[in-house]
């Protein structure tokens, strides 16, 4: 799970500068506790960070020169922009993370960071400059265009927030799993492999995913993957063989022209001998565009696991 930096919440009021130095604090403190909690250091955070304004006429920029901040905080800071992607429309277009196809809108106002969150499913942390920052869940509209170019009806998604103490209690109820990964050592794609009959009792995977799994070397990666792994062991656990894809958060079919055009791709073997077309899937993120794909069986009323890595090729994305 990761941080993303809500740059909504920048625009602040005509605050003094004191209450700018404040509104700073109270963020760095917000995130010192989260990246113990999800063990992520890392925020993606727009590239322009040093001219925020904190009030008018002091920017961040200028709040980093202020001999007045104390210097354990701008200590932290300096290891939030150090650990932090800072990341502009470009990159985003070579992570694939949609960006030109698709939009979140808070308020009428275009919201990358929530929109990126979303694509995700990680959160976003906030300055606590207005009312609307305070809530543990962000409210907006999600566009997005079909595989012929056209746009879908906006959807009202959710996306979660931090910005206050009161919102990371919430998120540390709402998330027993990254304790239970802890609980049981899963550090690495092996772990999880070699633990997955303990862990996920109604996930059933296929022989490929073991080497996808064991192959991957970043722990970012095995928490997420852990994480939605979690999430539909859970739903599978009491499922009754009416499939409820908005029970399971950003759970999305290909279309219909890409398993026509990618049949094969989406194609895998299940340990019984069943050769299954894949087509629903869950997102993760990292150094990749990573993607669980996953079937329902309402025969068992189980759930086989067919890909665990990057993203299958797709009308949109061939390659």
């Amino acid at each position: 799970m990761q941080m993303i930096f809500n740059e909504l919440s920048a625009d602040f009021p005509t605050y003094t500068r004191q209450e700018g130095k404040d509104r700073m604090f109270n963020f760095l403190e917000t995130y010192k506790k989260m990246k113990n909690i999800i063990k992520n250091d890392s925020v993606i955070i727009d590239k322009g960070y040093n001219e925020i304004k904190l009030s008018q006429n002091y920017t961040i920029y200028q709040w980093r020169e202020d001999k007045s901040v104390d210097k354990e905080i701008k200590r932290l800071f300096r290891s939030f922009i150090n650990k932090a992607t800072t990341i502009d429309e470009m990159d985003f277009k070579e992570n694939r993370l949609d960006l030109e196809i698709s939009e979140l809108k808070y308020e009428d106002k275009n919201a990358i960071g929530c929109l990126i969150a979303y694509e995700t499913d990680n959160l976003v942390i906030s300055f606590l400059s207005h009312d609307y920052w305070s809530k543990e869940i962000i409210e907006g509209k999600y566009f997005s265009l079909r595989d012929d170019f056209e746009y879908d009806e906006p959807q009202k998604v959710c996306v979660q927030n931090v910005s206050n103490e009161e919102n990371i209690r919430i998120f540390e109820r709402n998330n027993n799993h990254l304790n239970f990964q802890e609980h049981f050592k899963i550090v690495s794609g092996r772990d999880l492999w070699n633990k997955r009959e303990m862990l996920f009792p109604n996930l059933i995977f296929c022989e490929n995913v073991k080497s996808q799994l064991i192959n991957d070397a970043q722990h970012f990666h095995i928490s997420q993957i852990f994480n939605k792994l979690f999430i539909l062991d859970r739903y599978f656990e009491k499922y009754d063989g009416n499939f409820d894809k908005d029970a399971i958060p950003n759970t999305t079919p290909e279309s219909y022209s890409t398993l026509t055009q990618y049949k094969q791709e989406h194609k895998f073997r299940t340990p019984d001998g069943k050769e299954l077309i894949f087509s629903w899937h869950v997102r993760f993120t990292g150094n990749y565009d990573g993607r669980i794909f996953f079937y329902p069986d309402n025969s068992c009323n189980k759930c086989y696991i067919g890909h665990i890595g990057r993203k299958l090729p797709t009308v949109k994305y061939p390659s």
